[in-house]
Formats: C-alpha cells, sequence, structure tokens
C-alpha cells in the first residue's frame, strides 16, 4: 500500500495542487441528491487518518477504485468559498470530474482516455489504453486494465473482453480493484456466451471470498453475492433464495435506496421465479423497475429489468398486462445504443406472450423476426436459440413437423454446447411433443425422461415440470402403460397456481381427453368447460381455446348433445382453418364436424366432410418429415378418419371410391417404406441421398464455432438452398415410387392374374369394409362386425390354442369369423387360387390360414394359397432356382449353454431355453446345395452381417423376443460376439431396418412371434416381418405365436422340400402347412418355444393336427415389387 501511494505521489509535480472540479453529479439513490454538486472542488480526502491531498482528477479515479468499493470516502470540498466535509459511500452517486490543467503526462493521458471513452471513439480509447497498460506502474496499472475491460464491454466486445480479463487478471491484485475486474468479467462471460455461467460463478465466488475478507459489510460484496445466486438459483433454489436476501438487506444498510439495489431486486425476481414463487418474483422486479423509471435508468437497463416482469406475468396469467410489459422492453431496447442482435430475447418475449394468448400467428411473426435478425448479426448467439426453437414450436403447431425439426434440432444444438440446464429440458420437451405427433412414441418418451432428469437436477416445483410430466402422462396412456404417477405429479403442481390462472386450462383440457378417451364423457365435459372458461377470458379466437372446444364437442357429442357440439366444434373448425388450415388438426375438427352431421342423419354432408378430412391428412402428411416410418406413425394416429371415409363412400353405395379412400390410405406409411428401400441407381433417389448429405454437412458447418461468422452464414444460406432443393427432388422422386401414390383400380386389376384376387378389410368403430378385387371386378361388402367385436373374436379365437380345446371346437369357433369375413364372396372364391389378403385392425392377428369352411367341410388354406399384404402387388412367384444362395442361420443352444452373456442383455434373453430341433433343421438346410450355415457359436451378429450380402435368401431359426417397453429394441436371439452394439448377439428391429441390406429373395424367420409387434392403427404391426420387408426382403415368412421348436422344424423340412420342387414360396408353405394339418401323430413333451413371453398356449396340444402346430407361419409379400427388386411400374 506504501508503495502505491508512494509511486502515485510521485508521479504529481511539487508545488500547488491542480484545481479538480465536479463537472457531473448525479443521485443514485432514490428521493436523495447527490452528496457532490457540480462545480465543486475536490481538494483532499483521508487515508488511515491522515489527511491526502488530492493532487489531480487522475488522483481521484484512483482512489474510487482503490478505497470508494471497501468503505466510503471521507472528502474534503470547496463549495463556493466554504470548505466542508463530505461522505461519499460506493454507488450513491454517478460522479465525473476534470483537471483544469492536467500537471503530469499521466494524468493528461488518463483525462485523455476518460474522454475518448465519454465520446464513444474507440480506436483512440484502444489506444490510450495500450498506452496506459505499457507506462502506468501500481495501482494505476491495475486501474488501466479495469478499465480497459470496462471500456471493451461499453464497446460490446464481449468476447474480446472476457480474453482480455482473463489474460490481464494475474497482474491485478489490489483487494477492490480485483473484484471490480472479476464482477465486469462475469458480465462480459454473459453476453459473449450465456452458456459461460459456470464460469462466471467461478469468477463471482473468487471477487465474494476477497471482499469477505476486505471488506464484508460492503455493497460491492452485496451486488456480487446477488449475482452469486442469481446463477445458484438454477441449481441450488434454496441455497440462492438465502443468499439473495441477505445481500438485499446489505445493500439496503450501505446505500439505502440505490441503484444498485433495484438491480439486486432484479436478481431476487430470477431467485424467486426459479423458485416458483411468483408472487415474491413480480414484487421484487415491480421494485426493481421502479429503481429504474425513478433514477433515469439507460434505456437497455430498463428494457433488462422489464422483460423479466413480462414473463412473470405471463406465467401467472397476466396475459394483457404481460404483453404491454414486453412491448414496452422492446422499445425501450430499440431506444438504446444496444447493437440490433440484442433485441432478439425482447421479440422472442413478446413471441411467448401471443404463442399463451393462443395467436400462434402473432407468436410466429415475432419468433420469425427473431431468428431472422440472428441470423443476419449473431448467427452463433446462444441467445438465437431460443427463438428458433420456440419458431420450431409454432410451426409443429401449424402441422410443419420437417421444418419444425430443423429449428429445433438447431436449437439443441446450440443449447447442448452451452447450457445443460431449463433452457435445454424445454427445448427437450418441444422435441418430445413432435415426435409424440409424429407417433414416434419410444423416442418421445426417451426425450422426455431426458427432459424430467434436468428438472429433477435443477428445479422439479416448476410449471415447466408440471407441464413436462403431463406430456409423460399422455404418452404413457397412449403406449398402453401406467400414467398415474406422472398424472398425479403434474396436477399437484398445476394445482398449486390461482384457480384463475390461465396456465391450468391445457392441463384440464388434458385431463378432459383422458377422461373421454376412457368413456366417461360427462366428467370429460366438465373439465373442457372450466378450461373453455378460462382461455374465452385471457385466450380468446386462439388455437388453445379452439382444442378445448374440440374436446368439448366430442364430448357433447358422446352424450347425444348434438346442438351444443355442432356449435363447439364449428367454432374449433372455424379457428383451425384460420390458424393451421389443411392440418392433422383442421382434419380432425373437419372429421368431428362429420361425426355430428351423420348422428343428424346429413349423410351426404358427413361424406363430403369425412374425406376432406382424409385428403387433407395426405397432405399433412407431406410436412411430416422423417423416413416413410415416420409417416406411417403420424397416420396412424389418425386411422379412423381415412376409415370413416371409406365407410362413408361404402355407406353410399360407391365401391370404387371406397376402395380408393382406403388405398389411398395404405399407399403411404409402410409401402412408401417398402419401396424405397428396393430403389437403387434411380437418379432422383441418389440426388436426394446426396442432397440430404450435404444439407446434414452444411448445418454442421453453419453451428460451427470454430469458422467466422461469414462462413457460418454462408453455411446457412447454402443449407436453406438445399431445403428447397430437397422440396423438388421429393415431388419427383413420388412419381417414381408408385406406391407413394395411390393407383387407380383399373390399374390394380391389369396386375392380378387370372385365378388370384385381393380381399381387402377397413375395420371401423362399428362395422368392417369388404372388399374383393378380381382381374374384371370389384365387389363390395358391409360387415355388421366394428373393431372392438372383431378384437374380441380373434383374442378368443386365439385363445383355443389350448390343449383342453379340440380341433372340432376351433372349427366351430373360426368358422364365425370365416362367415363373417368371407362368406359375402363364397362364390367369387371359387375360382380364385391366389388370394391376398390384406388385413386391418385386429384381423393382423387372425390366422385366416385356420378359418373353416363348414359349406366345404376344409379350412381357407385348403383352398387357396395365401399371401398377407398392403395391397396389390406386382411380385412375380419366386421359383427355386438351384444356384439361389441360402443363408441358414442357428442357435440350438441355450444363453447359458451359449457362453457369456454381454452386459445389459439378460433382460431379453432371459427364460430362453435351449432349442434342440435348431440343430437338425440347420443341418437338414445345409445338405441343400448353395446353403452356408451358421450355426450356435458360428452365428455372431457380426457373421450374420457380413454373410447377408453374399446370399439370396435367408432362414433364422432363434429365438425371437419382443421388447414391450422399447418395441424397436425387439431382437432375433444371436450368439453374443464382441459385446460391441452391432455384434452384441440382439439382432434388433432397429438394426434390421437401418442397418442390415437384406437380399431381394425369401426370408424365412422360424421363430416366435416374429409377425407380431406394435400395432400402428391402420398401418399394421411393426414386425420382424414388416422389419425384414423394408430392409429388402421381397417375401418373408413369419408367424403369430410362440411356436413349438419339434413341430416348426418338421414344417421347414416340409416347406423347402416343396421350395427345391420348384414352388413358389406361398405355393411351398401352404403344402407344408396342409401336410402338417393333416398329421395324426401325437404330439410329444417337447415344450421348448422359439421365445418368451406373447400368447403361448396354456398348454400343448395333443395333436399335430392343431392349428397351433402349423396355423401360425404366414408369408408377407412386399408390395409393388418383382422379382428384380425393381418396382413394376418402373419397368
Amino acid at each position: 500500500m506504501k508503495a502505491w501511494i508512494a509511486w502515485c505521489l510521485a508521479l504529481m509535480p511539487i508545488g500547488a495542487p491542480a484545481a479538480v472540479t465536479v463537472e457531473r453529479a448525479e443521485s443514485q439513490v432514490m428521493d436523495t441528491p447527490s452528496p457532490l454538486q457540480v462545480g465543486d472542488q475536490l481538494l483532499a480526502y483521508q487515508r488511515n487518518h491522515q489527511r491526502v491531498t488530492l493532487q489531480s482528477a487522475f488522483d481521484f479515479r484512483l482512489i474510487q477504485a482503490e478505497l470508494q468499493p471497501l468503505a466510503p470516502l471521507q472528502l474534503e470540498v470547496m463549495r463556493g468559498d466554504q470548505v466542508i466535509e463530505i461522505t461519499l459511500a460506493f454507488g450513491v452517486a454517478e460522479v465525473r470530474v476534470r483537471d483544469e490543467a492536467p500537471q503530469s503526462e499521466a494524468a493528461a493521458l488518463d483525462q485523455a482516455w476518460v474522454d475518448a471513452i465519454e465520446a464513444k471513439d474507440w480506436p483512440t480509447a484502444n489506444q490510450l489504453r495500450d498506452q496506459a497498460v505499457s507506462q502506468w506502474q501500481g495501482v494505476a496499472g491495475e486501474l488501466a486494465r479495469l478499465r480497459g475491460t470496462t471500456a471493451m464491454f461499453a464497446e460490446r466486445q464481449f468476447e474480446s473482453c472476457d480474453s482480455w480479463a482473463e489474460a490481464e487478471r494475474p497482474r491485478v491484485d489490489h483487494p477492490a480493484i480485483r473484484a471490480l475486474l472479476l464482477e465486469q468479467q462475469n458480465h462480459c462471460i454473459g453476453y459473449a456466451n450465456a452458456g459461460g455461467w459456470k464460469r462466471g460463478l467461478v469468477l463471482l465466488d473468487e471477487a465474494s471470498a476477497i471482499l469477505e475478507r476486505s471488506a464484508p459489510e460492503s455493497l460491492l460484496k452485496a451486488r456480487i453475492d446477488a449475482l452469486r445466486a442469481q446463477i445458484l438459483s438454477f441449481s441450488d433454489p434454496a441455497k440462492g433464495k438465502s443468499l439473495v436476501e441477505a445481500a438485499t438487506e446489505a445493500s439496503l444498510a450501505a446505500c439505502g435506496r440505490c441503484e444498485a439495489v433495484g438491480v439486486i431486486y432484479q436478481q431476487a425476481g430470477d431467485v424467486y421465479a426459479n423458485l416458483n414463487d411468483y408472487a415474491s418474483a413480480e414484487r421484487a422486479y415491480r421494485l426493481s423497475v421502479e429503481f429504474a423509471r425513478a433514477l433515469l435508468a439507460e434505456p437497455d437497463s430498463l428494457a433488462t429489468r422489464l422483460r423479466p416482469l413480462s414473463r412473470t406475468l405471463r406465467v401467472m396469467g397476466r396475459l394483457d398486462e404481460a404483453w404491454d410489459t414486453a412491448r414496452e422492453a422492446l422499445d425501450a431496447i430499440r431506444r438504446s445504443s444496444m447493437p440490433a442482435d440484442m433485441q432478439i430475447p425482447f421479440l422472442n418475449s413478446l413471441g411467448a406472450v401471443a404463442a399463451n394468448r393462443g395467436d400462434f400467428r402473432e407468436a410466429s411473426r415475432q419468433f420469425q423476426a427473431a431468428v431472422e435478425l440472428g441470423e443476419r448479426s449473431a448467427p452463433d448467439s446462444l441467445e438465437l436459440a431460443n427463438p428458433r426453437a420456440n419458431l420450431g414450436w409454432t410451426l409443429m403447431e401449424a402441422g410443419d413437423f420437417a421444418a419444425a425439426e430443423v429449428q429445433l434440432r438447431q436449437a439443441v444444438t446450440v443449447l447442448s454446447r452451452f447450457d445443460s440446464g431449463i433452457n435445454l429440458a424445454v427445448v427437450l420437451a418441444m422435441l418430445a411433443d413432435l415426435e409424440t405427433r409424429r407417433g414416434n412414441d419410444e423416442q418421445a418418451l426417451a426425450l422426455l425422461d431426458q427432459t424430467i432428469a434436468i428438472h429433477q437436477r435443477i428445479n422439479a416445483e416448476s410449471v415447466d415440470f408440471g407441464q413436462v410430466q403431463l406430456q409423460r402422462a399422455l404418452l404413457l396412456e397412449r403406449m398402453g402403460r401406467d400414467p398415474q404417477q406422472s398424472w398425479d405429479r403434474a396436477m399437484e403442481i398445476f394445482e398449486r397456481l390461482p384457480s384463475d390462472n390461465i396456465l391450468r386450462a391445457d392441463p384440464m383440457a388434458d385431463r378432459g381427453y383422458a377422461e373421454l378417451r376412457a368413456g366417461r364423457a360427462a366428467e370429460a365435459l366438465g373439465w373442457f368447460s372450466g378450461a373453455i372458461e378460462l382461455l374465452r377470458r385471457d385466450s380468446p379466437d386462439s388455437l388453445v381455446l379452439a382444442r378445448a372446444l374440440q374436446g368439448s364437442g366430442q364430448a357433447q357429442l358422446s352424450l347425444g348433445k348434438l346442438a351444443d357440439a355442432a356449435r363447439d366444434l364449428d367454432l374449433a373448425l372455424s379457428i383451425r382453418a384460420r390458424d393451421v388450415p389443411r392440418s392433422a388438426t383442421h382434419a380432425e375438427s373437419l372429421h368431428a364436424v362429420a361425426q355430428v352431421e351423420s348422428a343428424r342423419g346429413d349423410q351426404d354432408s358427413a361424406r363430403l366432410h369425412y374425406c376432406q378430412a382424409s385428403e387433407m391428412l395426405d397432405q399433412a402428411s407431406f410436412k411430416v418429415g422423417g423416413d416413410s416410418l415416420a409417416q406411417a406413425r403420424f397416420r396412424s394416429l389418425y386411422a379412423n378418419i381415412y376409415r370413416d371415409c371409406v365407410e362413408a363412400e361404402a355407406l353410399a353405395g360407391d365401391a370404387e371410391s371406397a376402395f380408393a379412400a382406403l388405398e389411398r390410405f395404405r399407399a403411404r406409411g409402410y409401402r412408401a417404406a417398402l419401396e424405397a428401400s428396393r430403389v437403387y441407381g434411380w437418379p432422383t433417389l441418389e440426388a436426394l441421398m446426396l442432397n440430404q448429405d450435404m444439407e446434414k454437412q452444411t448445418s454442421t458447418r453453419a453451428n460451427d464455432l470454430s469458422l467466422s461468422a461469414e462462413q457460418r452464414l454462408s453455411a446457412q444460406a447454402e443449407a436453406a438452398k438445399l431445403g428447397l432443393q430437397r422440396a423438388e427432388l421429393i415431388a419427383n422422386l413420388i412419381k417414381e415410387l408408385p406406391a407413394a401414390a395411390a393407383t387407380d383400380i383399373a390399374t390394380y386389376q391389369r396386375l392380378l392374374g387370372d385365378g388370384e384376387a385381393l380381399i381387402s378389410f377397413s375395420t371401423g368403430s362399428h362395422r368392417t369394409v369388404a372388399f374383393l378385387l378380381t382381374r374384371k371386378h370389384l365387389r363390395m361388402a358391409l360387415v355388421e362386425v366394428g373393431t372392438a367385436q372383431l378384437g374380441a373374436e380373434v383374442d378368443t379365437l386365439r385363445e383355443l390354442l389350448s390343449p383342453a380345446i379340440t380341433e372340432a371346437q376351433w372349427r366351430t369357433r373360426s368358422q364365425r369369423l370365416y362367415d363373417q369375413l368371407f362368406g359375402p364372396f363364397a362364390a367369387q372364391l371359387e375360382d380364385i387360387r391366389s388370394l391376398r389378403i390384406a388385413p386391418d385392425g385386429p384381423l393382423h392377428w387372425l390366422p385366416f390360414a385356420a378359418l373353416w369352411n363348414a359349406q366345404q367341410q376344409r379350412y381357407l388354406l385348403a383352398a387357396h394359397e395365401l399371401i398377407m399384404a398392403d395391397g396389390i402387388s406386382a411380385q412375380s412367384p419366386q421359383s427355386a432356382q438351384a444356384r439361389r444362395r441360402l443363408l441358414a442361420v442357428g442357435i440350438s443352444l441355450s444363453p447359458e449353454q451359449a457362453g457369456a452373456i454381454p452386459d445389459g442383455a439378460p433382460r431379453l434373453r432371459s427364460g430362453l431355453s435351449a432349442l434342440p430341433a435348431v440343430r437338425q433343421e440347420i443341418q437338414a438346410l445345409a445338405a441343400r446345395p448353395g446353403t452356408r450355415q451358421l450355426l450356435d457359436r458360428e452365428a455372431t451378429e457380426a457373421s450374420v452381417r457380413r454373410s447377408v450380402s453374399t446370399a439370396d435368401e435367408l432362414h433364422f431359426a432363434v429365438h425371437a423376443v419382443l421388447d414391450p417397453v422399447r418395441p424397436m429394441e425387439s431382437a432375433l436371439v444371436l450368439q453374443p460376439g464382441s459385446g460391441r452394439p452391432q455384434d452384441d448377439g440382439l439382432l434388433t428391429l432397429r438394426e434390421i431396418i437401418g442397418e442390415l441390406r437384406v437380399p431381394h429373395g425369401l426370408v424365412v424367420l422360424s421363430a416366435c412371434e416374429t409377425a407380431r409387434g406394435r400395432a400402428l392403427d391402420g398401418e399394421g404391426p411393426l414386425s420382424f416381418a414388416r422389419a425384414f420387408s423394408i430392409a429388402g426382403a421381397t417375401d418373408t415368412v413369419a408367424s403369430l405365436w410362440p411356436i413349438n421348436d419339434q413341430s416348426t422344424a418338421d414344417l421347414m423340412t416340409r416347406f423347402y422340400r416343396y421350395r427345391d420342387q420348384g414352388q413358389a414360396p406361398e405355393r411351398a408353405l401352404r403344402e407344408a402347412m396342409l401336410d402338417q394339418a393333416k398329421d395324426r401323430t401325437p404330439a410329444n413333451d417337447e415344450t421348448a418355444e422359439r421365445g418368451v413371453g406373447g400368447l403361448a398356449p396354456r398348454g400343448t396340444p395333443l395333436s399335430h393336427r392343431h392349428p397351433y402346430y402349423w396355423a401360425s407361419f404366414q408369408i408377407w409379400r412386399s408390395p409393388n415389387a418383382n422379382s428384380s427388386g425393381r418396382p413394376a411400374a418402373a419397368k
């Protein structure tokens, strides 16, 4: 200290001191004048109880930085002709002084530097800074480093400010100056990189520790602790609250109602908001704004205090106040000297209020403005992530899922680099919502669980956390899993809100939909009515109101209140038609209106609107994004809309229109996925794949912070251009892929040969529509049995796979289904040799082969070759060519016998027995020319992957296990290999579809339940049979239930015997199954089955004649593929 004093005084010439005059003195305390006045001359100050003369303005600025933050300055001042003593505490006034004539080089440099900063002459200021840093020593040198950092912040050079402070901080030791430098560097970090809060907290912790030793009751200590509390409240809210309340008390004691207290009130508001104490947050924010207004704060300071107040008002449901406050904040930031990109969060706030009002058009406008501004001025800014995510959300509400996903994933990419907290959680929840709307439930649930983990780490009592729990409850309910825990947690949080808070409206509507799905329409109506009351007051004419009205209308319809239903549904339709035209939600409203019209007896209007809704869904599906499976999942959510169009056309007697409507539905999803998997060498597909790869690369460059801003902007522009090109390529691809669009009936009929037919079903709520298409005729029948009744019939029939049930009893029960489904076409089926069956709903689980025709006293299989299909196939029957190479894969050993089980695998492998008959099955196949076997320890996943590409046909005799929790992780169980994901011995559905290149030939799945899987309504099961078809197989033999090991080996021996005689797969399977059905050999006690769980019989039937032994297998044919694997229409 003595060295610093000695050096400072050594700068001053001997003689009379220069006049240090106050040229500006602005009070920083509400309703209190500044202790100093303009014109005052500063003579001296007290230091260690000794009078020290002020030699220059530079001298005063040194003690302002060195002494004043730690203790009030005691000044001797000449005011007029009187000498007075004044106490000047830190933070009570903003004082600017000047020398009349600086008497040293250091003082002159100091004054010139201060003037350059005041004038915002940054080149001059930076030049003078460098001189000061190189020339000044001791505390003056430390002041130069602090002022240099502060000037860079004022220049808005935030990254430079941070790097400069980081480099110069080791040269700053004085307690007050170091604490001030640490505080300023934290501000620089906050603006340069909002995700750098962890670094900022480390700096603030050091500053607080310094001041705890040197000035524990100082305003600077309180100010720094309030900043610490603000950051800590995200991870430790209770500690943050305690710290900020102590800081508030300390600041009031230190300076009364000074400006710093106003800033601390704002930080206290942030802490309270993170604790969900919104009433306390509002009070704190309003006090902060009051300070800013009273002290005529700069516009940017006022704006930054208004924005969190607006957010709190929005959360409290006071949307008009929130809008006005957000609008004022945006106007203030635009009046300020802040750079344009600082408007981004304010535009985002305004959009958020508009979204809460339900005004998605205004919300989208504000979010889009924020994104466009950010892309021009701050493409790498963390602040851009929030409006980008919110824009994605509004696009999602409008049904443009593909565009929404781009925005949301870009937001996640940025946030994941900088911020693993609440901001990331909010965007992940949006992405989960998107996947839920697509029907990708497993991915949605994984995202929600990731989001919940973040909330539980930071704040498990927030409204955001309640919303996520609500999302999870609804999703679990749809997945058939227990949602109660998530329901209870969500409602516990929302019920704490005041009864008139608009944020209760969405949960109330969600609960209403849950009650409606459970068949409790009256209870549902109560929830919807409460939501509507809140929304009409605070969010009228909005999409959120439309959703509640939609639910209310559906509840009224269920209760038979048609007039009230029509009123609510018409209003919902008008809002959605205006705000989200031709979206899935628009189609949903139109469909509900049609239901009311049908209930009123106006079938013509109902038919029109049912089919308009169906067409809307077709258009909406092109905006879903993702692959064809994603589109299939999406359409499965709205399958009843398609079915009701089919039924309405059928009720009108228009068979062609009804069949066309059904085929239009089936022309998407799985069929398009199957067809696209076979397209190689086509220019459009190759261009599309290249386009997607290039867009991925450019998006990566656009978010690469190691590149310059100009390079990133160029990459963003390139990515946008590629997106437009992709839209054109997709349109061309649809023309090249016939399955992507429905084919007219005449074209279908030309694909059928003599003796061939398609029977196609559409299962509705009350009736089933059946079609029989032959080369010359289309016939239609209405069967008065709906989905629920059919499902019960199918389940009952499957339960007859029991030793207590004789074959005669099976025939009696299966005859009923035969008469219902095939009876209407009995005469036409007489001449049909090959029958393709396109099932729907519960019919996917029906063993058609074993339906009993009592009139002809034979099973359906005895009359026809049966092929399961999604529609018409141009597939030519495959002959058994001598040179066709077969890869036969088998596991006869139990997992314990096979060796070590990789970590994490026992859940799927537990309970699996040895399959001794598999060895004889594989060895018999290996005796055929051209067959390569992989048996037991040879059959690792890696070996299978390598060998598939060299085969023409595949045969798997293994355990198949269905994962009810994660359906895409259902797997064929192979030999564990290296343990890597691609060699862990579990060949999953996900891997088959995404990674396996399957030959365009026959795949036989001699395993349990390989035709079963998660059902997508209207699309069928996502089964192993489907997966191999998508991966490239043209024909797939698969099973409907757990199969007996020995009888399956016998069936497969027969099947390949007929194949070797030149029979096509469907004919060979038919002959083998009929042979098995005639086998009177008693069943032995062999109970091994090639899978676990599922619908295994309660015991083993006594004779191999029983359908349990032979009716499980079906052959699935991929549509629109000929034997070369190319779509037929491409020939």
